[in-house]
This record gives C-alpha cells, structure tokens and sequence, in this order.
C-alpha cells in the first residue's frame, strides 16, 4: 500500500506528522511518501520518502500557488491513500477525490477558532476568513474518505461531517518515555530549582506570565526556554523584562536535548492563555512532560483540569495570573512527596493508556478499511 502525508506549513521532521505518522506507517506498509514545502530539498529518512516543493515566498504564495503545485505532485505520484495536514489543502484534497483518490483529512485543531487568535491577520478580515473556512469545511469533509481528529473535542465537531471520522490522539511514542531517577529529590539538591517550558514561543502560549511568575517565587527558580518564535519580535519583548535574568534559553531543541532539559526540570509548564484554540486543545507538551518525568503544571480549563486533576499527574492554575503561577509552583516545590507521587503516576499512564502505540492500530485499521 502506498501512502502519501501532504503538508504545505508543516516541518517535515514535525513530530505527528514524521515521527508518529509517517514514521510508524512506514515500519507496516513499507511505502511512505511525505511530501512538504520546505526548501530543503528531497531526502530520505528512516525509511520514508520526503519531496520538497520548495519553500515558498510568503503566505500568500503559499496558499495560492502551491496548492497547484502539491495536486500536479500527488496525481503523478499515484498513491492508494493521500492524507492531508493543513486547511488551506482542502480543496487540493476535494479535487483528488473528484479524480477517484482515497483522500484522508486531519484535522490537527479547530481551524475558524485558531484564525480568530492570529495576530498577525487583519481585525476586520478575520470573520471573513472564518466563514470562509466554515463554508469549505461544509462543502468539503462531507466528499473525503476519512476524517482524523487530533482531539477528543474536534471528533465530536466534525464526525456530523463525515461518519467515517476517527480520533488519533498525540499521545508520546513510549521510546521517549524517560526512565525515572531512583530518587526524584535529586532535582531539589541543585543550587537552583528548574522548570521547563518547550515548544511554539509566543504571546498566546502565556509565556511572558511564565516570566513574570519567576519574580513572585519565593523559591530559588529558574525557568529553561525552549522553541521557537512564532514571532521575533516577542523575544525582544521578553527580554526587557526584569524576570529574564532568571531565564536560560537553548532555542530549538532536537529531542535528546529535550530528555536533557526534562532530567533537570522539576516542573513542566503548558500554561496556555485561553483562546479559543487552546480550551479544547490536546497539547503534545503534557503527554511529553508525563513521560519526561517533570511534574504537569497546566492551564485550569475544564478538559485540562480533567485530564491533569483526575488522572493525578499535576495541578491546573489561572494562567493569566503570575502571582497565582508563582503560588502554585511554590506549592509543589514545598510538597515533596505529593511531587514524587503525581510524576511516578505519569509516568505509569504513559505505559497503559496515553501511548502512541495504542493509537497506531486504529490508524492501521483505518488505512486498510480505506483501500478494501
């Protein structure tokens, strides 16, 4: 069976795309094509084929030239099964099930809500793109083969599409599960006590409260930063903050450097603000703080606090409030074995229940039911 993943906004080593899709489908069907827009050039990696397109001008180059480009490429390549990545692709997918094509969309986050939060994206013409993107989605999901949710929240939104829908989870591949340290107080027997945040960097993702909390802390904290900016700009803008001394800073980071920041960090920090977006998000960063052994520390929406406070793995706080951030962080520090308790519990859920691995057979079955 072959099997393309199309991505035009991706990365293409992106972690649900690459290493839990492309990856493990490639180690079952052994013919795996990803082809991404990147201006890196063509190669291939564990296995899976990857074809550049080439990386293009701007945004709008993007959206209105490449979408050509990227059907010329799947038609000539001739797969049984193409599964699309991002919004701005639908109608490329739309028009390879009109040529017969088994055509999969995921659906990685409720894209009309997501828009409404970019800065970047004209006041005035944002509800003009939403109903734009609500319409597509009307015409579109309906015609696909298959729909895939990232979310237990966009499985429930989309499956009135299209009955054929299914939730795939981004749970941690369980070979980045980090194997815990005999005595979890050794990250307290440090000269400083650090915490981690690591991904996207931006205003949305509430890190400059991150920042702010390290002041009220009455505990010696230290926060390590790790990602890239969404936006440069915001990083002169957390620069001159008092806080920043308190701040290291490694950029973007490979995953072993992650497990390095993970041994170190006694919190992990997904304080997400709560946009629209993010409220029923499933972020990627909890399932990695659980198997990195760093205790949770999450925005308190309800599916969050769900998740993190009845499975037991950390605490949820307000994240537009650092004095609040600052409290909860000095709370856990002083309470040791309630530390030791949540992280060992992570850790063990990580194994039985929120691994990829348990989420890869649905995708399998999936698959084949597509073709047969």
């Amino acid at each position: 069976m072959k099997i393309i993943h199309v991505t035009s906004v991706h990365r293409r080593y992106d972690t649900r795309i690459f290493l839990k899709y492309s990856k493990s489908c490639y180690n079952i069907f052994n013919n795996l094509t990803l082809i991404v827009c990147d201006g890196l050039n063509n190669e291939k990696r564990n296995g899976v084929d990857i074809i550049d397109l080439g990386l293009p001008k701007n945004r709008i180059h993007r959206i209105l030239l490449f979408p050509l480009k990227i059907f010329k490429r799947c038609l000539k390549l001739n797969a049984d099964i193409y599964h699309f990545h991002d919004p701005e692709l639908m109608y490329v997918a739309f028009l390879l099930k009109i040529f017969g094509k088994n055509v999969v969309f995921d659906i990685h986050e409720d894209a009309s809500s997501q828009l409404m939060d970019k800065s970047y994206i004209n006041y005035f013409l944002k509800p003009v793109l939403k109903n734009i993107i609500l319409f597509s989605e009307i015409i579109c999901y309906p015609f696909m083969s298959g729909l895939i949710t990232a979310t237990p929240f966009l499985l429930n939104k989309y499956k009135k599409y299209n009955k054929n829908t299914i939730g795939i989870y981004n749970y941690l591949l369980l070979d980045e599960l980090i194997k815990l340290p005999k005595n979890i107080n050794l990250k307290y027997k440090k000269k400083n006590i650090f915490i981690c945040y690591i991904g996207g960097i931006d205003k949305i993702r509430g890190i400059k409260n991150i920042i702010k909390s390290l002041s009220y802390s009455t505990s010696k904290v230290r926060l390590c930063l790790a990602g890239n900016y969404v936006d440069s700009n915001f990083r002169d803008e957390l620069k001159k903050l008092k806080e920043w001394k308190l701040v290291d800073e490694f950029g973007v980071v490979n995953r072993k450097e992650m497990k390095n920041i993970f041994n170190k960090s006694l919190i992990g920090l997904v304080t997400f603000l709560p946009a629209k977006n993010h409220i029923n998000a499933l972020p990627n960063k909890i399932f990695e703080y659980m198997g990195g052994g760093t205790f949770v520390l999450g925005s308190d929406f309800p599916d969050w606090k769900h998740l993190i406070e009845k499975n037991n793995i950390g605490y949820c706080v307000d994240p537009t409030n650092p004095k609040m951030i600052a409290k909860k962080i000095d709370f856990i520090i002083k309470n040791k074995k309630i530390v030791e308790k949540k992280i060992i519990n992570a850790n063990k859920l990580i194994k039985e229940k929120f691994n990829w691995e348990i989420q890869l057979p649905k995708l399998k079955s999936f698959y084949l039911s597509l073709v047969n």
